[in-house]
């Protein structure tokens, strides 16, 4: 597993539904081209950009708590 020890590493956190199955999936990468590049079959509901992965992580925790209904 790849280490980032710099603070500033982008990353971005976002949402995806399957569109086979309608299951949504909250996610965070350092490489946002490679993961909506996989041959899934995916809707990108929601992206967003962080300049550190400790904001990018905690967005995506802060999603996880959030009811489908919020």
């Amino acid at each position: 597993m790849k280490q980032y020890s710099d603070e500033l590493t982008t990353c971005f956190v976002y949402i995806t539904r399957n569109t086979e199955t309608a299951e949504l999936f909250i996610c965070y990468t350092l490489n946002f081209a490679d993961e909506m590049g996989k041959n899934e079959p995916q809707v990108l509901l929601y992206y967003r950009r962080f300049e550190t992965i400790h904001d990018g992580i905690g967005h995506k925790l802060l999603l996880e708590q959030l009811s489908h209904n919020s």
